[in-house]
């Protein structure tokens, strides 16, 4: 044990509270301690157990995954202890993730099968989007997006503006932004118009969020922290994001990973219409990931927050420029 973290009690509570489920053969490791999360590694006789805290704003985390595990376990961790109060989560190793398995090969081909997986959670995932809603999972939907942009823009101590910081942006940018509000009830309209049923969105979706089950088919998805309730195509784009950008993915087979996702959908709309809508729902999740940054910052005391405001404003920029 090498760092506590505060407060004070926090750890003794979580170590009481480890030991009621497991037997640990050696002394606890911290993974991970930071501002929004905390990740420790237990060793057991049996296997190494991993402990999950999350903090606010993203302390939903817990319940969410006790949910999801609960609907759709063969592509949840199998938990061994939640304390959805505390949002607190026990988890078993989950071997290699997707992204140090691609890295073995750099085959994208898979990575089909996860999003034909993750797209038909989604879909059965609409049928409980109130409840979601009622544990507390954020709404992002179509519908409050130019209201959540409105408040982002209003709390511009959140933002970097005019300063010495590689992601700071100009008063002249901040209000091209502020103008943009139109704009963005045209693209809410547009999207809107194609009926693609709103549900679970994962804004931190990406390869090393995702392991393969023990039956190497199923895929394991995890880390729901900054999780909302959205439009599901946002995920798709914080994918091919991570493919473009991680393993360098081509032209071609991000368009392949694209139309494979879209092909799911195809009871809504014809796949070429499906492709346009993508090209309007990877503009708003720019601006969705910006409103999940910009949530961090606004957590945290103007000494600790530089990162996330200066992630919530390079997010925002890049969605009302509408560029990578």
């Amino acid at each position: 044990m090498t760092q506590k973290p505060t407060p004070p009690n926090w750890w003794n509570d979580a170590v009481s509270w480890i030991d009621d489920y497991v037997q640990r053969t050696g002394e606890i490791e911290v993974v991970r301690m930071g501002d929004f999360s905390a990740v420790l590694r237990i060793p057991t006789a049996n296997e190494v157990i991993y402990f999950k805290a999350t903090f606010p704003p993203f302390n939903t985390e817990a319940v969410l995954t006790k949910l999801l595990a609960e609907w759709f376990p063969q592509h949840l961790p199998n938990l061994l202890a939640v304390d959805t109060e505390r949002s607190w989560l026990l988890l078993p190793d989950l071997g290699m993730t997707l992204r140090q398995i691609t890295e073995q090969d750099n085959d994208l081909t898979r990575w089909e099968q996860m999003l034909i997986q993750f797209a038909h959670l989604q879909q059965h995932a609409v049928h409980y989007v109130d409840d979601l809603l009622h544990v507390g999972i954020t709404d992002r939907r179509l519908a409050v997006l130019p209201s959540l942009f409105t408040e982002a823009l209003s709390r511009r101590s959140l933002l970097i503006i005019d300063q010495d910081h590689e992601d700071s942006i100009t008063s002249g940018d901040y209000q091209g932004m502020m103008m943009f509000i139109s704009q963005l009830a045209d693209l809410r309209a547009e999207l809107a118009a194609v009926g693609i049923p709103e549900t679970l969105h994962h804004d931190d979706f990406h390869a090393n969020n995702i392991c393969l089950a023990a039956n190497e088919y199923d895929f394991i998805f995890f880390d729901w922290a900054e999780s909302c309730i959205a439009h599901p195509f946002y995920s798709l784009f914080m994918t091919l994001r991570y493919a473009n950008y991680v393993f360098h993915a081509d032209h071609d087979t991000l368009a392949r990973l694209r139309d494979v996702y879209l092909a799911s959908w195809t009871q809504y709309a014809p796949l070429p219409r499906l492709i346009e809508a993508y090209k309007i729902a990877a503009q708003l999740a720019k601006l969705c990931r910006a409103l999940t940054w910009h949530q961090a910052a606004s957590a945290l005391t103007a000494r600790n927050r530089l990162d996330a405001s200066a992630s919530a404003t390079y997010w925002l920029n890049i969605f009302v420029k509408n560029i990578d």
